[in-house]
């Protein structure tokens, strides 16, 4: 398990972005940024708007802090969806008509 935790002000922001850009392979310079050829403004003013993340392992043991989790029961609509169209399949069968074709 992991916690978040936003460090967009970090001092080493700079660096540390620049190191994840080159790790992403093939992204950043399909997003228009090379970051092994920016200098250090140039880096910072095309990453002016991104947040800089570091994800903590925590033991399972350690509580989660309390914060909403939307996606944790995003699967009910499926389930409550496939069954309403199973519910209504079994109350509605089609009837097949044989076609004569010609």
């Amino acid at each position: 398990m992991g916690v978040i935790d936003e460090v967009s002000d970090h001092p080493e922001r700079i660096r540390l972005l620049q190191a994840v850009l080159v790790a992403s392979g093939f992204a950043a310079p399909a997003a228009g940024i090379d970051p092994r050829r920016l200098g250090d403004e140039a880096l910072a003013a095309a990453t002016s708007s991104y947040r800089l993340l570091r994800i903590r392992q925590v033991a399972a043991a350690e509580p989660l802090p309390p914060h909403p989790r939307p996606g944790d029961r995003i699967w009910w609509w499926a389930a409550v969806a496939c069954g309403g169209l199973l519910w209504h399949a079994r109350r509605h069968p089609r009837q097949h008509h044989p076609q004569v074709w010609q």
